[in-house]
C-alpha cells in the first residue's frame, strides 16, 4: 500500500508530467539520493533484526540433543555431534533393554532369566496399599479442586475411570 501511495503522491504529482517526463530533475535527484540513504539505513536495521532472530533460533536449537545440526545421513558419515551420538546411543540401549515386547518374550520364554535381569518391585502389604490408594485419591481430589474443567469432565464420564486413580 505504501509503494503506490508514494509513487502517486511523489512521482505523479510533483516529479512527472502526464506524458511521463521529469518536471523537476533537481528534486528527482535529491529524492533518489534520500531514498537510497533511507534504504541503506533500513538494510542495516533489518540486518540487525535478522541477526538477532537467527542467533536466538540457533541458540534454542543448539540445546536440543535429539536432532543433529548436520543434515540427513551426513551425521552418520561424519560423527561430529557427540551430544546427539550419546543421545542416540541411550535411546537405542533403552529400546533394547526396556522394549515391552522383549520383556514379555523373556518372561514367557524363560522366567528365571527375566527375574535376574529385571529389578524386582518390592511387595507391599495391604496396609501400605491402602495408604497408597488414599494418597492417590487425595491427589485426584486436589487436582479436581484446582481444575474446575476437570470436574466437568469427571461428571460427564459418569464416574468411569475412578479405578485408574488407585
Amino acid at each position: 500500500i505504501k509503494e503506490p501511495v508514494i509513487h502517486w503522491i511523489v512521482f505523479r504529482k510533483f516529479l512527472l508530467t502526464s506524458s511521463g517526463r521529469l518536471k523537476r530533475p533537481g528534486l528527482f535527484a535529491f529524492l533518489m539520493l534520500a531514498f537510497v540513504f533511507v534504504n541503506f539505513a533500513l538494510a542495516v536495521l533489518f540486518l540487525l533484526f535478522r541477526a538477532i532472530i537467527c542467533l536466538t533460533i540457533s541458540l534454542l536449537w543448539c540445546v536440543r540433543v535429539d536432532s543433529s545440526p548436520l543434515p540427513g545421513d551426513l551425521q552418520h558419515l561424519i560423527p561430529v555431534d557427540a551430544a546427539y551420538n550419546s543421545f542416540l546411543c541411550m535411546v537405542s540401549a533403552a529400546h533394547q533393554e526396556l522394549n515391552p515386547v522383549n520383556c514379555v518374550w523373556y518372561k514367557t520364554l524363560c522366567p528365571s532369566v527375566y527375574d535376574t535381569w529385571q529389578a524386582q518391585r518390592p511387595t507391599r502389604s495391604a496396609q501400605e496399599l491402602k495408604g497408597v490408594r488414599a494418597r492417590n485419591r487425595w491427589h485426584v481430589a486436589l487436582t479436581l479442586i484446582n481444575n474446575p474443567q476437570l470436574q466437568l469432565l469427571e461428571a460427564s464420564s459418569g464416574g468411569r475411570g475412578t479405578k485408574a486413580s488407585d
